[in-house]
C-alpha cells in the first residue's frame, strides 16, 4: 500500500450487532448458494431481528425472506446434502419441496435432480405427493441445450440454440410435440 496513514472507520458493535453486520456483509456476496442465503437469514432471525428489519438490511421483500426462512428450516438431511455436495438448487425449486414433510424432502429433491425437473414439473411432483389429483409428471429430456418436460396439460421446453451439438434428437423432440399437438 505505501501509504503512512489509512483512513478508517472505527465502530462500536455489542457482539450481536457484529455478528448481525458480518451476516448482512456475507448475504451481500453475489456468489452465495440458495441454502447458504437461507441459513444466514435465518441466522438473523434467530438474533431476534424481526423479518421487517432483515427485508431492509438486504433489500428483499417479506415474502423472499420468509421462502428463505422456510428452506433455511427444510429437513437436516436435505440441508447437509446441499452444503456437501455444494449443489445450486434454485430458491424457487428448494421453496416447492420445502412444502412437502421433511421426512420425504431429500428423497424428493434427488428425484428433482436425477430427473433434471423444472420449477413447474417440481410443483406438479409436490402436489403429487401431497396426494392433490395431479397428473403423473414425466421426467424431463434433457440434453445440450434443450430440455423438455410434460405433464397432462403442459408442456415446458427450453431450447439453446448456441449449445445444441445433436439437432437431430432436438428436432425429433420437436416433431414429438407436433404429433401430441395434432392428437388433443
Amino acid at each position: 500500500l505505501n501509504k503512512q496513514i489509512l483512513d478508517a472507520i472505527i465502530y462500536n458493535l455489542s457482539d450481536i450487532e457484529l455478528r448481525v453486520f458480518a451476516l448482512v456483509e456475507n448475504l451481500q456476496r453475489s456468489n452465495l448458494s440458495s441454502i447458504e442465503e437461507a441459513l444466514a437469514i435465518r441466522d438473523l432471525a434467530s438474533l431476534g431481528i424481526k423479518q421487517v428489519e432483515i427485508c431492509k438490511k438486504i433489500s428483499k421483500s417479506t415474502s423472499a425472506v420468509s421462502q428463505l426462512i422456510k428452506i433455511a428450516n427444510m429437513n437436516n438431511d436435505v440441508i447437509k446434502h446441499l452444503k456437501e455436495n455444494n449443489e445450486k438448487i434454485s430458491l424457487s425449486i428448494l421453496y416447492e419441496i420445502s412444502n412437502i414433510e421433511p421426512v420425504q424432502q431429500l428423497d424428493a429433491l434427488l428425484y428433482v435432480k436425477e430427473h433434471a425437473l423444472d420449477r413447474d414439473s417440481v410443483r406438479d411432483y409436490v402436489k403429487s405427493l401431497l396426494n392433490k389429483k395431479v397428473q403423473k409428471v414425466q421426467p424431463a429430456k434433457h440434453f445440450n441445450g434443450f430440455s423438455i418436460s410434460k405433464n397432462k396439460s403442459k408442456i415446458s421446453f427450453k431450447l439453446d440454440i448456441a449449445k445444441v451439438e445433436d439437432k437431430t434428437e432436438v428436432i425429433e423432440e420437436l416433431e414429438n410435440i407436433l404429433k401430441e399437438l395434432k392428437n388433443v
